[in-house]
């Protein structure tokens, strides 16, 4: 056929695809040696790092061992962290506390008879005005409120305590629900006996008497109940407040339920593990061979 070449006899038996692979893969030969170069010095680059690392560790580690203030740590375990819990600093000493919670700190809180409604006048015998005082913590002098024709209403009263930011706040409640036993009710800001807020009438109009204000929070009104008690390895304290640092020298507790557990003020983890790791670096990071 014209055009065409064929050849008999010529390269019979002759796999040209090995020759062919053969031939490609001496040329690519300096590509392979080099791409194997690269790989042993990016090994040798993770290796440096790994090794700056560790000598990084190491340094801080030293460094650490020279500051004076290492060991004098403190760290806190708890038996129930949903009784007490608790913080210390480098003042505490080491040892353990068997805590009784027995009652938890809380808020003054005060009602009076119920008003047929919340525009019902409070002054009482036909007084035009009665002068009274917002004391904390029984303490006198307070900060005075003056009920007048102006405001002599429950609602007027209640008003005239909380424009005085006297830390209590006065709300009216209905009691009923249908607006004729409407209360005024009064709630400390501040737990404790210290931090209660009475309303104390400094004239003799009977206006306080008449409202009949009684406690409602404690129930038996001894103001004493209105703060933390806690027993300490048998020692009883009480508080107003439920975080308290002046009981134990360096240790805050904070009480959040009544019962008992244990705290324990050992020597901080942080000592520990600076010097693990100032013996073994490595092992401040398994990636670098530690556990």
């Amino acid at each position: 056929m014209a055009g065409s070449i064929s050849f008999s006899s010529i390269g019979s038996g002759i796999d040209f695809g090995v020759i062919r692979d053969a031939i490609l893969t001496e040329r690519a030969r300096p590509i392979t040696a080099m791409n194997v170069k690269a790989g042993n010095y990016s090994a040798r680059i993770d290796a440096l790092k790994q090794l700056n690392t560790a000598l990084a560790t190491l340094t801080s580690s030293t460094e650490a061992l020279t500051n004076r203030d290492l060991g004098i740590g403190r760290s806190i375990t708890t038996g129930d962290a949903t009784i007490v819990t608790a913080t210390a600093t480098s003042a505490a000493n080491l040892g353990s506390f068997d805590i009784d919670v027995t009652r938890l700190a809380t808020n003054l809180s005060q009602a009076s008879r119920s008003f047929s409604s919340t525009t019902a006048p409070v002054l009482a015998g036909g007084a035009t005005t009665a002068t009274f005082e917002l004391r904390k913590g029984g303490t006198a002098p307070g900060i005075e409120v003056t009920i007048d024709s102006n405001n002599n209403t429950l609602e007027g009263l209640r008003d005239a305590i909380n424009a005085k930011n006297a830390g209590v706040t006065a709300s009216i409640v209905d009691i009923n629900g249908d607006g004729t036993g409407q209360q005024l009710v009064l709630s400390s800001k501040e737990t404790g006996a210290g931090g209660r807020v009475e309303l104390v009438e400094t004239t003799s109009t009977g206006t306080l008497t008449d409202l009949n204000i009684r406690s409602l929070n404690p129930p038996d009104g001894d103001f004493t109940k209105l703060d933390a008690s806690l027993n300490v390895n048998g020692l009883t304290i009480s508080r107003p407040t439920n975080s308290f640092s002046d009981a134990v020298t360096g240790v805050t507790f904070n009480l959040k339920k009544v019962g008992a557990t244990t705290i324990g003020v050992t020597h901080s983890a942080d000592i520990e593990y600076k010097l693990l790791i100032f013996v073994n670096p490595y092992h401040a990071n398994p990636d670098y061979g530690g556990t």
